[in-house]
This record gives structure tokens, C-alpha cells and sequence, in this order.
């Protein structure tokens, strides 16, 4: 019973099996954020790229490196890069009092692959990989254990990513904090009040022309 109609198999290249659709029909995070900036350097720090509010979308073609970083209020950095993104420092947004949804900061990252080093211990950001893998820990040589990878990682925003490497080893060992989570991810409510916002900035209803008819007795 469990076939696609008008098929008497379940066998063959189908993309829905019993009415069921078993293709990736994920919604694409870069189509949302059209356009941008090229961007040329190999390493860059997000709260750097733009100097005043708004949002800066950044192009890169091959590899990114995003050194350390805190995101200033009302600054937004979205960067779409081909390869691999590769995390060295702390991403943190500003820490101060928000009156209202524009004023909040968001780093969004879409790349083929995203590397987190093994000193990263904070990143406020959506890490979104195309079909590749997160790597809470990219850097180690040999054997993992729980002498390397040892810092815990969170991570504040949405995550996507064909695979997730969960290779930190905080919490392993002995004493008062054996059993703590090596990786916390964290979905706040401030990645909704962001999308929220930006949603309602670039979706307008826009009158192409007006008529007026007289009334009709």
C-alpha cells in the first residue's frame, strides 16, 4: 500500500514513497539574504566589516577565518561564504539593555563547512552549513581525549549542518564537574524578535496605481 500513485512498487527512483515526500526540501538561509558585498581578506573580525548600524551582507569566495569578536547594537552581519568557515575566537553580541527588536545585533554564517577552534568557548551566532559539517573542535592532532577539546562551547542561534561533530571533552573527568555538558546550544528568543523584524523590513505591499471610480446608484 505503501506506494507512490499509480506505481506498483515501492522500489525505483521516487522522491515520495506512500504519499510521503523523502526529498530535502529544506528552505535555502542564503536566498533570504540576497546580494552583498565582496569580501577579499582570508580573516576578518564581523564587528569590524561595517562602522555604523545597519546590516552588511558579505560574499566570499573559498575560505573565511573570523577572529574574535563582539557584534555592536543594531549591527547585523550575514556572510556567504563557498567554503569553510573556521571559528578562532569568541563571537559575542554587545551586553547592554535593548528597547526594542531593531536595536538587536545577529551574525549569521552560511558556508560549506564551518570549524570551530579548541579555545572557542562562546559564539552568539546562526552557524549554518550547506550540506557539510560543525566542528566543535577542528584543531586537535591524534586521539581525542579528554586532555584535548577540554573547553566547553556554547553556542546562542539556530544551527544547521549535514553532520555535527560533537568533539569537545568538558565534563569527562573526575571531580566536581564530571558529567557538565561539553556543548550547549542554546535557541534564544532574540533569533524570533531579529527574523521578526527583518521579515517585516523587507516585505512590503506597494500600490503600482489608483483609480478613482465614481459611486454606483
Amino acid at each position: 500500500t505503501n506506494v507512490k500513485t499509480g506505481a506498483s512498487t515501492c522500489s525505483g527512483n521516487t522522491s515520495t514513497i506512500g504519499n510521503y515526500v523523502g526529498a530535502n526540501t529544506t528552505t535555502s538561509v542564503a536566498s533570504s539574504f540576497p546580494g552583498g558585498n565582496t569580501i577579499n581578506d582570508s580573516s576578518v573580525s564581523a564587528n569590524s566589516l561595517m562602522s555604523g548600524k545597519g546590516i552588511y551582507i558579505g560574499n566570499k569566495t573559498g575560505d573565511l577565518t573570523l577572529s574574535s569578536s563582539t557584534l555592536s547594537a543594531s549591527k547585523s552581519v550575514i556572510l556567504k561564504v563557498s567554503g569553510t568557515v573556521t571559528i578562532t575566537g569568541d563571537q559575542f553580541y554587545e551586553n547592554k539593555t535593548y528597547t526594542n527588536a531593531a536595536e538587536l545585533p545577529q551574525l549569521i554564517i552560511i558556508a560549506n563547512n564551518i570549524n570551530i577552534a579548541d579555545n572557542v568557548a562562546n559564539i552568539d551566532a546562526w552557524l549554518i552549513a550547506n550540506n557539510g559539517n560543525i566542528n566543535t573542535c577542528s584543531n586537535f592532532s591524534g586521539n581525542l581525549t579528554i586532555n584535548k577539546c577540554a573547553q566547553k562551547l556554547t553556542i546562542n542561534g539556530p544551527i544547521s549542518a549535514k553532520k555535527l561533530l560533537l568533539y569537545r571533552t568538558a565534563g569527562s573527568g573526575t571531580g566536581v564537574n564530571s558529567g557538565d555538558p561539553a556543548e550547549v546550544f542554546n535557541l534564544r528568543a532574540d533569533t524570533y524578535l531579529w527574523s521578526a523584524a527583518y521579515a517585516k523590513m523587507n516585505n512590503k505591499i506597494q500600490s503600482v496605481y489608483t483609480t478613482e471610480l465614481p459611486p454606483r446608484f
